[in-house]
């Protein structure tokens, strides 16, 4: 059994594409899952799997190339069964990527804690271009970066070895000036 065969199984896909309504009709979901996995099981049987992250990013760039194509003619020229078809190709190749790469049974990424009730804003407290890769990177209160390990810190995009010591270094000098945070 191929890994895309095992998947739909694990995850259900293969009787929701066969499901039946009330009525005895396949819902709308349904028949669109039965196609997003019927073009999953075809791209795998003509072209196999997707080696790298490298080849994913390029398939799905092609596919919504290609819905973009048909987004971009005028209103009265699109093709809605073309604008379908594309996107079903783009939902069945991000399925694809996701399976062949090995991504789907990931652990959910660490959640921030809670913030306390006075909570300090990042930006009165560190120099801007520190500021500006914590708010890139969602956040916006000292309290969310003061309990973080200078390994976590550095998962951060954007931070530095550089960074990652100075935050630290202000969250010291913080917890010292202002009683609202933890110690």
């Amino acid at each position: 059994m191929d890994m895309v065969q095992a998947a739909v199984q694990r995850s259900g896909l293969e009787q929701a594409s066969t499901a039946k309504s009330p009525e005895g009709q396949a819902s709308d979901l349904d028949l669109l899952v039965a196609r997003v996995v019927g073009e999953l099981r075809q791209a795998e049987q003509k072209h196999g799997p997707l080696h790298s992250a490298h080849e994913a990013y390029a398939v799905l760039l092609e596919e919504v190339e290609e819905f973009k194509a048909e987004v971009f003619k005028r209103a009265n020229d699109r093709d809605p069964y073309a604008m379908r078809d594309e996107l079903v190709q783009v939902a069945a190749m991000a399925m694809r990527a996701i399976l062949n790469l090995r991504l789907s049974d990931l652990e959910p990424k660490r959640v921030v804690p809670t913030l306390p009730k006075r909570p300090h804003f990042i930006a009165l407290n560190f120099p801007g271009p520190i500021v500006a890769v914590l708010a890139l990177a969602g956040f916006t209160y000292l309290e969310e970066v003061q309990d973080l390990t200078r390994d976590e810190l550095r998962q951060i995009p954007g931070v530095t070895r550089v960074f990652a010591t100075e935050i630290e270094r202000m969250v010291a000098v913080m917890r010292n000036h202002r009683p609202g945070l933890r110690t």
